[in-house]
């Protein structure tokens, strides 16, 4: 049986332990929630740990356990600075420990299916995602720390690299003498191939979280609060003659997917990769890839949506 040590057990923390002790089983998960009780885990005999606190707090808490060379989960973000991810994966590649970054929609089955569909949609030329909510509004991040990473991780995901250039714009209404931007906005370059736009924030009355991507043939919509998370549309788009555009009616399909649950596909491979070393596909390199893009959007913000290359 597998010795998981999990810190914090929050909203989010007790969905993680409920998951791996009900659902996966073959695991005994002690959790702490204080700091002596994290002290107290770093001298136990770990397979490996789960970090489900404040994202802010995510690089300090993590990093004795790499040291130790301990399998290590951490909920995004990763950190909420660069220079701090930065560490970690030192640390990781000093002691051997892996790192596994929650990103979990990278492991949703209606995004895996959209991510299917968008493979056969001709050249995805354009991405549009979007995440908010009415809250929660964090104290220790911004909405960029909070949900950028979500969306910026299945556009490099989907797209298979990394942006050349990013531009971002962010609105600080709530405490705008702080750098707590409560609404955000990004434009990832993919050079000539593609372009992400990406809408986060926690002011919207109503809850979103979807994605359109838009290819040369089909467009697929991936709605994760969707009765019918997918929908493909064949034939979508104009006609273009020269100057002249002609309207097209599309085919819309809904494809069928998995219904299992992301969060326990999730787990799932994080414990293939302390058992067996599957190379996940949140690994640090992925998680790297988001902090870099992160980092950029940030600066670019501070500079009113100045372009940063990267």
């Amino acid at each position: 049986m597998l010795q998981i040590g999990q810190i914090g057990h929050g909203r989010w923390g007790k969905n993680i332990a409920q998951t791996l002790i009900e659902d996966i089983g073959g695991v005994h998960v002690r959790i702490a929630t204080t700091p002596a009780q994290t002290k107290r885990l770093l001298k136990e005999p770990l397979d490996a740990v789960i970090i489900a606190t404040p994202g802010s707090t995510h690089a300090k808490i993590a990093l004795p356990f790499i040291k130790r060379g301990i399998p290590t989960y951490i909920e995004k973000p990763l950190a909420t600075s660069l220079s701090d991810a930065k560490q970690l994966q030192q640390a990781a590649k000093n002691s051997g420990a892996s790192i596994f970054v929650g990103h979990i929609h990278l492991y949703n089955p209606a995004y895996l299916k959209a991510k299917e569909l968008a493979a056969k949609a001709g050249r995805i030329h354009t991405l549009y995602l979007e995440g908010m909510n009415n809250g929660p509004i964090r104290d220790d991040m911004s909405a960029l720390w909070d949900w950028s990473p979500h969306d910026v991780s299945m556009a490099i995901d989907l797209l298979g690299k990394q942006p050349t250039k990013v531009q971002a714009w962010g609105h600080k209404v709530l405490r705008p003498r702080t750098d707590l931007y409560d609404m955000v906005h990004l434009k990832l370059s993919f050079g000539k191939a593609a372009t992400a736009y990406i809408t986060n924030g926690w002011l919207s009355a109503r809850k979103f979280r979807w994605a359109n991507f838009i290819g040369t043939k089909d467009t697929i919509i991936f709605d994760d609060l969707a009765d019918k998370k997918v929908a493909l549309y064949k034939g979508v788009g104009p006609r273009v003659t020269g100057a002249k555009a002609t309207e097209r009616q599309p085919t819309i399909s809904y494809p069928r997917y998995s219904n299992k649950s992301p969060l326990e596909i999730e787990l799932r491979a994080f414990l293939r990769s302390v058992k067996a070393g599957e190379q996940p596909a949140t690994d640090i390199k992925h998680a790297m890839q988001v902090m870099t893009i992160l980092d950029a959007a940030e600066r670019s913000m501070k500079l009113d949506g100045k372009l940063i290359t990267i």
